[in-house]
């Protein structure tokens, strides 16, 4: 069973450096940055073969410019956490401080992959901004309902490394497959710290708290799908200022790819994944529902919004 001392030692073990990290960027704008998976497993009948590699770099920067976004709020919830068990569990302290830290690398990392490709792009792609706000407002929910929503996001990335990248790396740039393999290995390990800390919590939580949490917790994901609706619209006004201006169908038609790929991709992947399913099903074994439920109206939301 993990502890903090594990979890700790783990991590010791998976950690990678930010400067060896940087110094293997070198993108290929020749190659697809991203799974079809991720992006481009279905495109509208009207876009080129170079419209599709050009869709896909540019998702690609928004999925880097995404992870950066959402990991601001983590890093509050875990630096408010660490606080709270300052005089009281040592292993615990630092287990979690490095946690902060390590999502701070990955913003760096992130940060500088964004830099990098500009250069490649000519242009700088427009994205959603204010990532300080949206972490005040994710970090004003319940300590529970935060972190299971950053358990989604800590399990999506296996999904999206095993099931995807792993799949078809010789098809894609090297230097996003890298990234994205190193985010994983130490977002796992994170993963693994948050299912302390909600049974922690849970312990400690009536059933009535327990259910206001859920409530928190489906009301954190439709903020984010918020959140990714935003980032489709800007990725809209990107495309079209690479590859020219679409009619409104087409338009229309590539938002709609767009927000299933988006959905898919930062939510519904990890609402799936067993591991998070597993830690949801200690605390909630008779709400299975209410996550399934969930999950279909985000499937039925990324088909009819807007419709």
């Amino acid at each position: 069973m993990d502890t903090f001392g594990s979890c700790r030692k783990a991590s010791d073990k998976a950690a990678w450096l930010l400067e060896e990290a940087v110094a293997g960027l070198d993108f290929d704008f020749s190659r697809r940055f991203v799974p079809l998976r991720i992006c481009g497993h279905e495109v509208p009948a009207w876009m080129t073969e170079a419209e599709q590699l050009k869709l896909n770099q540019l998702r690609g920067y928004s999925y880097a410019h995404l992870f950066l976004v959402v990991e601001e709020f983590i890093i509050e919830q875990t630096c408010a956490t660490a606080n709270k068990y300052v005089h009281v569990d040592s292993d615990a302290v630092s287990a979690i401080i490095k946690f902060a830290d390590e999502e701070l690398k990955h913003q760096r990392l992130f940060s500088e992959m964004k830099t990098r490709l500009v250069h490649g792009f000519g242009f700088t792609p427009v994205g959603v901004t204010n990532k300080e706000e949206l972490a005040r407002r994710v970090c004003g929910h319940s300590g529970f309902a935060v972190y299971l929503l950053c358990l989604v996001l800590e399990w999506l990335t296996q999904r999206h490394y095993l099931e995807c990248y792993q799949d078809e790396e010789k098809h894609l740039d090297q230097s996003f497959v890298n990234v994205f393999r190193l985010h994983w290995v130490e977002e796992v390990q994170h993963a693994r710290l948050d299912a302390i800390l909600l049974s922690e919590m849970a312990a400690k939580m009536s059933e009535d708290d327990l259910n206001a949490a859920l409530v928190e917790f489906r009301n954190l994901i439709h903020l984010l799908a918020e959140v990714l609706a935003q980032q489709n619209e800007c990725d809209v006004e990107n495309f079209e200022r690479l590859c020219g201006p679409l009619s409104p169908s087409q338009r229309e038609e590539l938002l709609e790819q767009m927000r299933t790929d988006w959905i898919w991709t930062f939510l519904v992947s990890g609402l799936e994944h067993k591991g998070f399913q597993v830690v949801y099903g200690r605390v909630y074994p008779d709400r299975m529902r209410v996550l399934e439920e969930i999950v279909a109206s985000l499937k039925r939301g990324a088909k009819t919004a807007e419709a």
